[in-house]
């Protein structure tokens, strides 16, 4: 039998004084129980014992007679602050240390590439546990650097990590088209397929290549096809089967004449393609621009072939550096001002996972 402890514990919060007792054993890791908790208001003194849940009841119960400001606090709140904490053995906290260190340089990749200094966030991504994950940061950042052979040796590595990931296939396969070897891409793009059929950037990749080299996976394209337009029918992965919902006659009239435009980097691609493809269940009449604030290659390959898309540029040589830090926003406005000098009128979108999100308004 261990030796047992005793704790005090005092809490002052507002006008309540809390103060309680725990049992503790000196040489477990758990808290043994919970005596007794004896709440008391310092303007009327009241002292209540409860084991269910700490209150103060001032004057049977009329606090506003006294304006007293009790509170009402949980016992799972006492439990928690006389529990000590729980340990593990040296290789949990190995195995923890290690994964909040790839947590912080995954968070610094990010950054570094939001701020445009993608060797740095390669450097970053370095430094992370080389799962199949962080080896997939690395090839797309060398991809975007236009290390090609690298970034091929980078996502193929990834690939036999973990060979189920659809979108790591397609990179793959866009690295091998790219290094000329266009059978091969065409193979694992429809290796990509067959485990999401719809992976769009295997289906770009794909009708980008030369006939002769996609011949041979056209039906695996027919079932990506008839995958895609089943999926829009229902409202599409974003929007869990919701009808699709038109923002009416007068909106319609206004399309001829309304660009609806947004901008997105690499880290933002996903919902890009999700708000496009929203506007497009709904509105399927309205033309789309799109800013390219940082895309890779592949990523500008899917997005330009898009219906009804058209990819911009965003000319970041013409302004100062500091524009390129995509974290101090500095380049939204010029966004606005590029966009109305190839549109007469734009509503901007928010890149979010919908239509949902950002409204900025209409420039004319």
């Amino acid at each position: 039998m261990s030796e047992v402890g005793l704790k005090f514990v005092t809490l002052t919060v507002s006008e309540v004084g809390l103060k309680f007792a725990a049992l503790t054993a000196a040489n477990s890791h758990t808290a043994v129980a919970l005596l007794a908790a004896h709440v008391y208001c310092k303007n009327c003194l009241h002292v209540d014992m409860m084991v269910s849940s700490i209150t103060t009841t001032c004057n049977g119960g009329n606090l506003a007679q006294r304006r007293c400001h009790c509170l009402r606090l949980p016992l799972l709140l006492v439990l928690v602050l006389a529990a000590p904490a729980p340990t593990c053995s040296q290789g949990e906290a190995d195995e923890r240390a290690l994964a909040r260190r790839g947590m912080e340089m995954l968070r610094e990749s990010f950054r570094a590439e939001a701020e445009g200094r993608v060797r740095d966030a390669l450097y970053f991504a370095g430094q992370m546990p080389q799962d199949a994950f962080a080896l997939f940061r690395q090839g797309k950042l060398l991809l975007k650097l236009g290390d090609l052979r690298n970034a091929s040796g980078a996502l193929v590595a990834a690939a036999r990590a973990d060979p189920h990931i659809p979108s790591l296939l397609s990179y793959v396969a866009f690295a091998q088209w790219q290094l000329g070897d266009a059978e091969a891409g065409a193979r694992t793009c429809g290796s990509a397929l067959n485990i999401s059929p719809l992976d769009f950037r295997a289906v770009a990749i794909l009708l980008a290549m030369p006939v002769a080299a996609r011949a041979p996976h056209v039906d695996i394209l027919s079932r990506a096809a008839a995958a895609a337009a089943d999926a829009h029918q229902r409202g599409g992965h974003a929007h869990y089967g919701e009808q699709a919902k038109t923002c009416g006659a007068k909106f319609r009239k206004m399309a001829d004449s309304l660009t609806m435009v947004s901008s997105a980097n690499s880290l933002y691609f996903q919902c890009l393609s999700n708000l496009v493809g929203s506007i497009q269940l709904r509105e399927p009449s309205l033309n789309i621009s799109i800013y390219d604030m940082g895309f890779d290659a592949l990523e500008h390959l899917v997005a330009s072939s898009w219906e009804r898309v058209t990819v911009v540029q965003f000319p970041f040589a013409d302004y100062p550096p500091h524009v390129s830090n995509l974290r101090n926003y500095a380049w939204k406005p010029l966004v606005y001002k590029h966009a109305l000098r190839r549109h007469r009128s734009i509503l901007y979108q928010v890149r979010v996972c919908g239509w949902v999100g950002g409204w900025v308004g209409v420039c004319m």
